[in-house]
């Protein structure tokens, strides 16, 4: 969200006379009416003695961002730094700190963000912070255990993190969630530690199966009608189709609410670093790829007009629904020289937030016209249809492992349609073992 929110802010400085407050709002409310944003913003790696004060420093950034009159209206994901822990950028050293002061932050602003999640304090792959297990589970019982004494308010805006990725991590959280019950204060869920991994590329059910079925069990012992699920990452056009597909089976099997939600930065990494774009087809529900290095805006695709051409006029059909434009690089180019201009900034940002929108509406679409089959357990024509729909949204190489994809999803369903204990701890420790960092991994499993 900071980045997000400097470009759009640089855009108005130098700017103003074409892009307002109120536009930007209501381009934000169409097409992206959700953001999330980290106290990790916060942190810096070179300095981690120093990162226990990062909940105290983005009180000033989070103050900023709230403030904003063109985010009014927009739902505001607080994240909890818990991927930097990870990382190893905030020592045991001052953990049980930043439990309070991420608490403390919570109760102080509690009217000001949408939703937030439990502080999850979980090993990465490689290394960690921790030296057992068994200070995992006491830092996360910590954690969770006064998360679970917040008034209910503010529990109810809280996202309750699940972790699964090994034997370890999933005998940890299975033991704080539903063992010592912390979940029973919670009406939200969702899960994190997707990173493919060797582990995770080789199971043989969808990222997020796992902790998604143990929930779907929990959802139905505890009797809830409705499980708001957040999955942190996945975000492919793939993911994306998942999560609706997902959805409808939970409902037609169980009954359940499942809302399926999701974040990431990859689309936004693309548009800024690798100047790659998406340009859609609506006429067959496709998109197409293009890089626009400056130096590659006059090529021509075969059967295409110039990138150029395309590019403005992505932008033109983004941003002409709110009175802006239209532009053509003749009025406001991408690059009047070599680097790119201010306005190239906010086109590919607008054109990147446009564009995901379009694919999260197509997916959706697709999902409503594929689940019949699923419904129906006609997989063979259900796994067709699947990559069918996808190809457009991938390229040539990654279009090869759809198929594995579409089993991966009917076989992740599966575990939804009847969620077994005792299977998905099998599937962690058969699968997800070599994917705890060694310190962990040796150490005994129960403690």
């Amino acid at each position: 969200m900071p980045s997000v929110k400097d470009q759009f802010d640089l855009t108005l400085r130098s700017h103003g006379d074409i892009v307002s407050p109120p536009v930007i709002n209501a381009f934000l409310m169409r097409h992206c009416s959700r953001f999330l944003s980290s106290i990790g913003v916060c942190m810096n790696k070179r300095t981690p003695l120093k990162n226990h004060l990062a909940v105290r420093r983005y009180q000033t950034t989070f103050d900023k961002i709230i403030g904003t009159d063109y985010l009014k209206g927009i739902q505001f994901y607080l994240d909890n730094a818990g991927f930097q822990v990870q990382l190893g950028q905030l020592p045991t050293l001052h953990l049980d700190q930043y439990i309070l002061d991420f608490n403390d932050f919570l109760i102080s602003n509690a009217g000001r963000y949408t939703f937030s999640f439990t502080l999850d304090l979980a090993p990465g792959t490689k290394s960690s912070v921790f030296s057992s297990p068994r200070e995992i589970f006491d830092f996360n019982r910590t954690s969770y255990g006064m998360a679970a004494n917040l008034p209910e308010a503010i529990r109810d805006k809280i996202f309750c993190i699940l972790h699964f990725r090994g034997p370890h991590l999933y005998n940890i959280w299975q033991r704080l969630l539903f063992g010592e019950h912390l979940a029973d204060s919670f009406m939200r869920f969702g899960t994190g530690g997707l990173a493919q991994t060797r582990g995770m590329a080789g199971m043989p059910v969808f990222s997020y199966a796992i902790p998604l079925a143990r929930l779907v069990l929990y959802a139905k012992q505890r009797g809830l009608a409705a499980l708001p699920f957040h999955v942190l990452g996945e975000s492919q056009p793939e993911d994306v189709l998942i999560h609706a597909l997902v959805e409808r089976y939970v409902r037609f099997i169980h009954g359940i609410e499942l809302t399926v939600t999701h974040d990431s930065s990859n689309i936004l990494k693309q548009n800024f670093q690798s100047r790659l774009v998406e340009i859609p087809n609506p006429a067959t529900r496709s998109m197409r790829k293009v890089t626009l290095h400056s130096g590659r805006m006059g090529f021509k695709d075969p059967g295409h007009p110039s990138r150029r051409e395309e590019f403005y006029a992505v932008v033109n059909q983004a941003l002409t629904p709110f009175g802006l434009g239209p532009f053509t690089n003749d009025s406001h180019p991408m690059y009047p020289e070599k680097e790119t201009s201010r306005m190239g900034y906010f086109f590919l940002l607008t054109v990147a937030l446009w564009s995901y929108d379009l694919i999260n509406t197509w997916m959706d679409e697709k999902a409503e016209e594929l689940f019949p089959l699923l419904a129906a357990q006609q997989y063979d024509d259900f796994k067709r249809g699947f990559v069918a729909a996808l190809k457009p949204f991938v390229t040539p190489k990654k279009a090869v492992f759809l198929p594995a994809v579409a089993d991966q999803l009917v076989a992740g369903l599966a575990l939804l349609r009847d969620p077994d204990p005792d299977r998905l701890e099998r599937l962690v420790s058969q699968h997800l073992s070599g994917d705890e960092c060694d310190v962990i991994r040796r150490a005994p499993l129960y403690f």
